[in-house]
């Protein structure tokens, strides 16, 4: 179990730091009220844990923790609902309704297509 909390602990910390520097990197760039940086961050995530999983459900072979490390720890810290949802109402509560629809429908169609497109890299990989 302590190995487990590990794998997945150091995924999570490299993962939240790396979400930290895209979201720092667009929020110093963007000069928009869209907010790219948790939306950049989510698509990446998406296509990554599409990739992970897509691999092991082909039958690859690849360890536990190595699964634990990227999907659950890397992955699980990398995206962020909690932001993406706080950033839609803040988007709603700012009368940005058009931009606010916009973010929230892009992120769920786009983050599912990219999970799919993941899948399907990981076959190609097989």
């Amino acid at each position: 179990m302590i190995r487990m909390l590990l794998f997945v602990g150091f995924g999570g910390f490299l993962g939240s730091i790396c979400r930290f520097l895209i979201y720092n990197y667009f929020f110093r760039n963007g000069g928009s009220d869209y907010p790219w940086g948790t939306f950049a961050a989510n698509m990446i995530g998406c296509f990554l844990i599409g990739l992970i999983l897509g691999y092991v459900v082909a039958g690859n072979d690849l360890s536990q923790p190595l699964v634990w490390f990227f999907a659950t720890g890397f992955c699980g810290a990398f995206t962020t609902f909690s932001t993406f949802a706080y950033e839609s109402i803040n988007l709603l509560n700012s009368s940005k309704i058009i931009l606010s629809i916009a973010y929230i429908a892009l992120s769920v169609f786009v983050g599912l297509l990219f999970t799919w497109l993941g899948t399907l890299a990981a076959r190609s990989l097989s």
